[in-house]
């Protein structure tokens, strides 16, 4: 067992506190975990109490929706950041291109080919800032933060329901408990009239024929005392589940102080409003309303301010390193027959490859930009995203609405269902009174002789009968309240 004794939320951690400051109720939890632990080593057989509030509390730390909920306000606040940096810093980006030329060349002194490899590498350095774009950005923040807020009121809310199933379940293990006492007590009573009707027989006052219909009687009574056996199991083991407990056996409720609400019953009956009902209502309608007014911004021109810095980095593999003269010598022969040498000058180029630190040429060119673009191509499909944004926020609107008659038919429903176990507990009270007075009368009139055993025997079996059912009134009646004091308190 996880948990090994009983402990009260109104003493550690108040309700209000406990849903407002979820790291406290934690702590709490894990301190009670370690406690708990160390008990298990020395007293490994004694049996765990639960009260209410306990219930409430361990079934609060160990729902995994809550869990899930904590993660959805985390994922949400990284949202917001990346948000919030996005709408006042300005993009950054940078390019690098690398150009690789391979080429033949055909010196046009010599008729060569002439290999020309060339390396060009270009970088840029790119800087924009929207000036103006239609307030996407802005009414993107602002969704964004009104949607912490929804997060956090629905995890209140989450809060409430998991509350109001633990009491329900809590209240239905105690309902099931007085069930089987009703059941008990109508069998033990079968049991004296069949003694005291075998007595008659044996006197010869009545014939032992008519034993068989308290016989049939007794027999359906054990069966229904075996379905409610079994009906108390399960809502023990649905209570269990909720509280995550692995030993359904060892485990027992505190019913004291449960009580004590019946005393309030007319503050509780009077009780009306789903405040964060209404508010999350709200608080969903406004994000729409932000981010329909960001998609809206989508027809607006988008005016942006920029600069570019850009470096160019060049280079040759093959240039020409210098040049070579030398003379061609030419013969020809005169009219007369003479021959004659004769020399012509020739420049010819120099190809040889040199190192890529002699042959680098940097550049570099700055720019600056203002752009103002209007969207031409594509307009239909901006109208149709605020058309569907606009039903969307009609959508919510309407979920609202429908949330917060919900939430007030049910705490309506949770006053009437009270107000009429009010009244059951109170004809239940008058007819428990009457047969305790009954019963004194009875015991008086056996002490002096006046009636059988059998008969003070019938009178005591109806005084119980009448403190079963007061009993189980009073707790109908203390887990209508309670529902109304957990709905209200989570709602508002």
């Amino acid at each position: 067992m996880a948990y090994l004794f009983r402990i009260s939320c109104h003493t550690l951690c108040p309700p209000a506190i406990m849903r407002q400051y979820t790291l406290l109720r934690t702590n709490i939890t894990a301190f009670l975990l370690c406690l708990s632990s160390s008990l298990l080593l020395g007293q490994n057989a004694e049996q765990v109490e639960y009260s209410l509030d306990d219930c409430l509390l361990f079934s609060l730390d160990v729902d995994n929706s809550l869990q899930l909920q904590q993660i959805k306000i985390s994922l949400n606040a990284l949202d917001i950041k990346s948000s919030s940096l996005g709408m006042y810093t300005p993009n950054l980006s940078a390019s690098i291109t690398e150009n690789l030329n391979f080429s033949n060349s055909i010196d046009p002194l010599t008729f060569n080919f002439v290999a020309q490899n060339t390396n060009a590498t270009l970088g840029s350095i790119d800087v924009a800032w929207d000036i103006f774009n239609g307030f996407q950005k802005q009414n993107a923040h602002k969704g964004l933060l009104t949607d912490r807020s929804v997060f956090e009121l629905e995890e209140d809310l989450l809060e409430r329901e998991i509350a109001i199933i633990t009491t329900q379940s809590y209240f239905a293990v105690l309902a099931s408990k007085i069930s089987l006492d009703l059941v008990d007590t109508a069998l033990n009573q079968s049991l004296a009239d069949i003694e005291q009707y075998n007595l008659l027989i044996q006197a010869g006052l009545q014939p032992a024929a008519s034993r068989v219909e308290f016989e049939v009687n007794l027999t359906e009574q054990e069966l229904q005392q075996t379905r409610a056996k079994a009906q108390l199991n399960r809502s023990k083991l649905s209570l269990t589940q909720l509280l995550q407990q692995n030993d359904e056996a060892r485990f027992t409720l505190d019913t004291s102080g449960i009580f004590s609400i019946i005393r309030d019953s007319s503050m509780y009956l009077n009780q009306w409003g789903a405040e964060k009902t209404r508010l999350l209502g709200e608080l969903r309608l406004a994000a729409e309303n932000y981010r329909y007014q960001a998609v809206k911004g989508l027809l607006w021109p988008t005016i942006s301010l920029g600069a570019r810095v850009n470096t160019n980095f060049f280079s040759a593999s093959q240039q020409i390193n210098g040049f070579s003269e030398s003379d061609i010598p030419i013969t020809g022969v005169t009219a007369s027959g003479e021959t004659v040498t004769s020399t012509i000058p020739f420049t010819e180029p120099i190809y040889s490859p040199r190192p890529f630190g002699n042959q680098l040429k940097t550049n570099f060119s700055q720019s600056a930009n203002l752009t103002i673009s209007f969207p031409l191509w594509g307009r239909y499909q901006r109208f149709q995203a605020i058309q569907q944004q606009r039903l969307a926020r009609e959508q919510t609107t309407l979920a609202n609405a429908n949330d917060l008659r919900e939430d007030e038919n049910r705490l309506a429903l949770y006053i009437q269902d009270a107000r009429g176990s009010l009244e059951t507990y109170r004809q239940t009270k008058r007819l428990y009174d009457i047969n305790a007075k009954a019963s004194q009368v009875a015991q008086t009139r056996y002490e002096g002789g006046l009636i059988s055993p059998y008969e003070l025997s019938l009178v005591r079996n109806r005084q119980q009968l009448a403190r079963v059912q007061f009993y189980q009134a009073r707790l109908d009646l203390a887990s209508k309240l309670h529902l109304i004091r957990v709905f209200y308190e989570y709602s508002n």
